[in-house]
């Protein structure tokens, strides 16, 4: 009888801890609600118990900044099927396949060839399971366009016309959001717009278009004579982005917006809000892109408004011994860390994509456009 209150008990106590993480929004705490589900779980060798909440483990990390532990959750769980596949549904697992092969290429210690492998195994057991090719193909673009590798990414854009859409696709918002992004870094602005329309029209969204949409337009507008639309764009797309773990790219690229547009006192204020979850966020990619513009706003600082103060959260990890109002210091400490990256992807991706990105601190300065927001 003590036996059976104790698992009794352990389950309730798991329900219990997802049911509290369900009521959160993503970020931290959620996640460390479901580490804790997973962690009851495998202590009493649940595995089954184990696999569920590791599916919802893999939703809060994807979607709350710490891809890394959807990486570890979903290959858990793959583990498992494999060994006992009638046990398991392998259904979400078909699913979240798109969300971790996206994923992977966000760290560059994982290998182009184990990405590689990771996208075969998708389209293995895609073809097994009878599931049209339609959503591995979108995958595999991303994934591309992830690694910089665009002509790649334009051959499986071709795939993705060919197949149709099924039950696996990406929602139509998402799968259109992708192809501006894929026009976009072709240079191909007008394709980019078109593909946008149905999406700036509010016919197409979802819980991450027009977020990612808005952001990604800022500047091509603001260089082509569309200052205008940029400003609606940036008004509307801080409205939808908030304060929240999985848009700090694009809370990144509106920054950058309002720091080019020389709207410093703003700019800070955006970067004050962000940078707790540039501290706490374990993504690579995403580390990047917020550090080329950390380096930007520093540098500006230090050139035309020294007096104007970043405040830094407690507990920040600048080095030891940097000055955190020495704006000069710290615009050459964030480049040389997103220098460092660079590197490590290109030199994983085998091209010079995330240099080129990099490089653009240099250009940034060259191409202010004051605009009165």
């Amino acid at each position: 009888m003590a036996k059976k209150k104790e698992t009794q008990e352990y389950v309730q106590r798991i329900h219990e801890l997802c049911d509290a993480a369900f009521e959160l929004d993503y970020g931290p705490a959620k996640i460390a609600l479901l580490e804790e589900a997973v962690q009851l779980a495998d202590a009493h060798n649940d595995v089954e118990l184990g696999y569920e909440v590791r599916q919802y483990l893999v939703d809060a990390a994807t979607f709350g900044g710490s891809p890394d532990i959807s990486l570890v959750a979903f290959a858990w769980c793959v583990a498992r099927y494999d060994e006992d596949p009638d046990s398991f549904d392998p259904e979400p697992l078909y699913w979240k396949y798109k969300w971790i092969a996206t994923a992977a290429p966000k760290f560059p210690t994982i290998s182009r060839v184990q990405i590689e492998q990771l996208l075969d195994d998708m389209y293995r057991r895609y073809v097994a399971a009878g599931i049209g090719l339609h959503p591995f193909y979108q995958t595999r673009r991303n994934a591309h366009l992830f690694m910089g590798d665009i002509p790649a990414a334009q051959k499986d854009h071709e795939q993705v016309l060919r197949h149709e859409r099924n039950f696996m696709s990406d929602c139509i918002a998402c799968e259109q959001d992708s192809v501006v992004r894929l026009h976009l870094e072709t240079g191909d602005l007008a394709q980019a717009e078109a593909a946008a329309k149905p999406i700036f029209e509010k016919r197409l969204k979802c819980a991450e278009v027009p977020h990612r949409t808005y952001a990604m337009f800022l500047l091509p507008l603001l260089e082509n004579n569309a200052a205008e639309l940029a400003k609606a764009y940036h008004r509307s797309g801080l409205r939808l982005i908030k304060v929240q773990p999985g848009f700090l790219q694009e809370a990144a690229r509106h920054i950058l917006f309002l720091t080019i547009t020389d709207n410093l006192a703003a700019a800070v204020r955006l970067t004050q809000r962000y940078l707790p979850i540039y501290a706490a966020s374990r993504c690579p990619a995403w580390r990047f892109d917020f550090e080329r513009i950390l380096a930007f706003v520093c540098q500006r600082l230090a050139q035309v408004s020294p007096s104007l103060r970043l405040r830094w959260p407690a507990h920040f990890p600048l080095p030891e011994g940097l000055d955190p109002q020495d704006y000069l210091s710290l615009a050459q400490y964030f480049r040389n860390q997103a220098q460092q990256m660079a590197q490590a992807f290109d030199a994983r991706n085998g091209n010079n994509y995330y240099h080129s990105l990099w490089t653009q601190l240099d250009t940034w300065s060259q191409r202010l456009r004051p605009l009165t927001l």
